[in-house]
């Protein structure tokens, strides 16, 4: 997996280095643009992904909640352990399960 990602990472590189060689007389090809002092400027805007980053942060929130009023932390506790203490292949080894 990671030799494709290398090579996927080295096409790429290689394919941008081409392009912008042989395109580099077209003005219209450049990705290089100035600085200007009106682009440079930092400004807040009140927008729809505003709205939706609010949004789900209070459905993130609200999820938090009902993970500790159900009884999320005592279940995390349980299941914290030492990773030494199983072989840590597979769910279910060293687990006995109540008949029901």
């Amino acid at each position: 997996m990671m030799l494709f990602i290398l090579g996927t990472f080295y096409v790429t590189m290689v394919s941008r280095r081409v392009h912008s060689s042989t395109c580099s007389s077209a003005p219209w090809a450049s990705s290089r643009t100035a600085v200007t002092p009106r682009s440079a400027e930092i400004a807040v805007r009140f927008d729809y992904t505003t709205v939706l980053n609010i949004v789900f942060l209070l459905v993130a929130g609200a999820l938090v909640v009902r993970f500790v009023r159900t009884g999320g932390l005592p279940m995390l506790k349980v299941m914290g352990g030492d990773p030494s203490d199983g072989d840590g292949h597979g769910a279910g080894h060293g687990v006995s399960v109540p008949a029901g």
